[in-house]
């Protein structure tokens, strides 16, 4: 487990993760996707980090928000 020093340094992660999307290509490719960021999260928190730039967040609340199409929350526009 490794603390990273830029905008998500307050997210634990392994060090792999912080590094390189490989990882999760291996785990997608073997199935177990989904139990791997179960265990992720039993083991870090509500919010892990899987990727260079991704984190994966377990807060079912902001659904809505993110994916919702009401004017509740600001968007940017889609690129043309």
């Amino acid at each position: 487990m490794v603390v990273l020093s830029w905008p998500q340094a307050a997210i634990l992660t392994t060090v792999i993760t912080g590094w390189t999307n490989l990882w999760r290509l291996f785990v997608v490719r073997t199935g177990n996707y989904h139990h791997r960021i179960k265990e992720l999260h039993d083991k870090y928190g509500p919010v892990v980090r899987i990727g260079p730039n991704l984190l994966d967040l377990d807060y079912p609340e902001l659904i809505k928000t993110v994916y919702g199409t009401d004017e509740s929350w600001l968007k940017v526009p889609m690129p043309s």
